[in-house]
């Protein structure tokens, strides 16, 4: 933390532009910690808005799936409710569609932290990219399953 950073619980809710053409994985360090920041504080919004700290345990950072999808929420309602040139439906279209799909999928993706952090099993993420590499390049491309 930077000097002129606010301690993380402090952080207000970012209502400027937010990123555009990213994702975390090909982020420049200087622009995820901001990000990573900006989303902090409007996660924390999110959470004092919403009835959703169930579904949403403040230790969501530790969790790779909540953040890819709180960041997608994120852009959603900076779509809805920032964007001046969002469509006037937009913050109904985030709460009827975006919001509950968000809070749908945390339970499937085995997130139960109501209360307290619970490490995932380390054998659920993986980033072997296929089992037998010398196979997947001598298999035809598009042919699986035909």
């Amino acid at each position: 933390m930077t000097e002129e950073s606010p301690p993380v619980d402090e952080l207000p809710l970012t209502t400027g532009p937010p990123p555009s053409g990213w994702c975390w994985a090909t982020m420049p360090a200087q622009a995820a910690d901001r990000v990573w920041r900006e989303l902090a504080g409007w996660v924390g919004w999110l959470r004092g808005r919403y009835p959703v700290a169930e579904r949403v345990p403040s230790c969501w950072w530790r969790h790779p799936e909540l953040v890819e999808e709180l960041t997608a929420l994120w852009l959603a309602w900076h779509h809805a409710f920032v964007d001046p040139s969002a469509d006037l439906t937009a913050p109904i279209e985030f709460h009827a569609r975006h919001l509950p799909g968000v809070l749908e999928r945390v339970p499937a993706w085995g997130v139960y932290c109501a209360g307290q952090h619970r490490d995932r099993p380390a054998g659920v993420y993986d980033r072997t990219p296929v089992d037998d590499v010398d196979e997947f390049l001598s298999f035809p491309p598009g042919t699986a399953g035909r």
